[in-house]
């Protein structure tokens, strides 16, 4: 099987592409039920939309020459597919697609002149509330919202800050910290065994702190403590906007657990934004032709 093709078949694997009418039957299909608040039927027209603008061949196009003829149309859907997520009280939902739009948009920044019709106004400070940093910015939204520049961010639950807003520095935390410091001096001083009990022991302790739980998965990474790694990036949550780099960690941690779906998904997120290093360049090989041999069983 030619490799361009194994790719193709891991990027359609990762994003679940699977609809029978075209693409711009469901976005406008989708468009018309969220104006008429049939916010349900939105969301399943949307979704099949975003998913059906990624073809395999538009996937190779951009891959060769970073062009991508529909992104237009693929972030429209992501943004009504996200206002109608948020309306339906999936706020995970939500903040997965407006990380795809961030994504897309880096293919080509697309979003800031999008045309965007006034009943998307919330959009921006949902993404604002739910991916804090996102940074979105449209000019048509921008006229639309400027008499209420003072526009609050819309409620969230509690779990949608987590990422963005770490609890402050606790004993715990603190004890953490000290017991990460000697996991560092213990796996350079070539005592893997009690460097990777000492990282485990963070990676599970109760009341640290995220960033101190980011720390742990990634030492145990290093000393090849991949299901532990991927145990201990669990924990971290949604992924905030940077954080890239971890994803990629997880990644790898959980193909080397054997979890290859899982591995293959937290990639697909992660490459847009980092060097293709050698490592990473290895890897994905890796994960797209396993990902790819498994899902043909």
């Amino acid at each position: 099987m030619p490799r361009i093709t194994i790719a193709a078949v891991w990027l359609l694997a990762a994003l679940g592409v699977c609809a029978a009418d075209s693409p711009d039957t469901l976005l406008e299909r989708g468009l018309k039920s969220y104006r008429a608040a049939n916010y349900a039927a939105a969301v399943t027209d949307l979704d099949a939309a975003s998913k059906g603008y990624l073809t395999s061949a538009e996937m190779e196009q951009y891959v060769q020459t970073g062009r991508y003829e529909r992104i237009e149309s693929l972030e429209t859907s992501l943004v009504y597919l996200a206002l109608a997520q948020f309306k339906v009280g999936s706020e995970d939902a939500a903040r997965d697609t407006i990380q795809r739009l961030l994504a897309a948009d880096r293919i080509r920044p697309t979003y800031a002149t999008l045309p965007l019709a006034q009943e998307a106004a919330d959009f921006e400070s949902i993404a604002a509330a739910l991916v804090p940093g996102s940074g979105l910015r449209n000019t048509q939204l921008a006229s639309a919202t400027s008499e209420d520049s003072s526009r609050p961010l819309p409620p969230v639950k509690a779990a949608a800050n987590s990422a963005a807003t770490p609890p402050p520095t606790s004993v715990a935390t603190r004890d953490a910290l000290t017991t990460l410091r000697q996991a560092d001096e213990a796996a350079n001083g070539g005592d893997a065994t009690y460097a990777e009990t000492l990282y485990a022991r963070v990676a599970t302790a109760p009341d640290v702190s995220r960033e101190v739980i980011a720390e742990s998965a990634i030492g145990l990474y290093r000393l090849g403590a991949y299901r532990e790694s991927a145990a201990a990036f669990r924990r971290i949550g949604t992924f905030a906007r940077g954080e890239e780099d971890l994803r990629y960690y997880f990644a790898v941690a959980l193909y080397e657990s054997g979890e290859y779906h899982a591995a293959q998904k937290e990639l697909a997120c992660a490459l847009p934004f980092i060097e293709a290093t050698e490592d990473v360049l290895r890897y994905r090989w890796k994960i797209e032709n396993t990902a790819a041999v498994v899902a043909m069983k």
